[in-house]
């Protein structure tokens, strides 16, 4: 009885571990794009373009089973210019609609689930001048 009752909870267990999503990290300042291991949230890769070079878009994809926690943290010590708010482009997963939002970049955190989203590209910033 103890075996039947270990071998359903077991079971029980593994289905809902399949569906579970796998989160991916990245975080935008300035002009670099950096990428986290989520285990331990170390950088695994960046483009270390802090001050030299120009602003380029970022594109982000993310599968379906996938969430993506994007910080843009343009906020930093190593960021040169003002930059207050980003363009963000979304692709639609389902119906593969655009859809555009102007979001504040000083030190924000946005998730988006990859069910509904396929690809994010943050755009170049408006740049403030001091």
């Amino acid at each position: 009885m103890k075996t039947i009752q270990l071998t359903i909870v077991g079971l029980l267990f593994s289905l809902f571990s399949y569906g579970q999503t796998d989160t991916i990290i990245r975080m935008v300042n300035g002009k670099n794009l950096s990428v986290f291991d989520n285990e331990n949230t170390s950088i695994i890769s960046s483009t270390d373009y802090y001050n030299e070079g120009s602003y380029e878009n970022f594109t982000i994809n993310i599968d379906s089973s996938q969430v993506l926690l994007l910080h843009l943290y343009d906020n930093c010590k190593y960021c040169k210019d003002t930059i207050i708010t980003r363009n963000i482009e979304y692709l639609g997963r389902i119906t593969n609609t655009v859809h555009y939002e102007n979001v504040k970049s000083s030190s924000n955190v946005y998730y988006v689930d990859g069910t509904y989203i396929k690809r994010v590209i943050i755009r170049q910033p408006e740049i403030s001048i001091n």
